[in-house]
């Protein structure tokens, strides 16, 4: 299952992660927490979706569907996640979640303020990607090796070398 943002023009969010998913043959499920208007090179806004509305569609996807892992994108901040986090281990405690930390856009719209904040839940994660300028921005950190080292303390973590 994904839970992520919406982006028309498919090239992120939702749309990519269940075509990702296809491509795997997994059958995809989303959820979604945002409602963005962009194309590939331009982003032009964002509409988040209410965290009871959010929680309402798990809700309902959880318990009609067998999901073994949920995979995340963006969402408007720390706090707002980490409620999506406790639902989701409440109604599934195994379910291995994957985050994909996504604190600015390509164009360079910022979702998230205080990046810093991931630690808080981290250790319910399964496994975090972020890119190195994520990395670094979630540890407040500057040094590449150092702010992904930081990250594994908490969770696995792959980091993406692109920035």
């Amino acid at each position: 299952m994904s839970i992520a943002g919406f982006d028309p023009s498919g090239g992120a969010g939702l749309l990519a992660d269940i075509k990702t998913f296809e491509q795997h043959g997994v059958y995809g499920l989303g959820v979604i927490t945002a409602n963005t208007l962009q194309t590939e090179d331009r982003f032009y806004s964002v509409h988040w979706i209410e965290l009871k509305e959010v929680l309402k569609a798990i809700d309902v996807l959880l318990t009609s569907y067998p999901v073994s892992a949920v995979k995340t994108g963006i969402v408007p901040s720390f706090d707002y996640f980490f409620e999506i986090i406790k639902h989701i281990k409440k109604l599934q405690p195994e379910i291995k979640i994957v985050v994909d930390p996504i604190i600015q856009s390509t164009t360079g719209f910022d979702f998230m303020i205080n990046p810093q904040g991931f630690k808080n839940f981290a250790g319910l994660v399964h496994l975090i990607t972020p890119n190195i300028s994520e990395a670094m921005l979630l540890t407040n950190n500057n040094n590449e090796q150092a702010a992904a080292e930081e990250l594994s303390v908490y969770c696995n973590v792959f980091v993406e070398r692109r920035a």
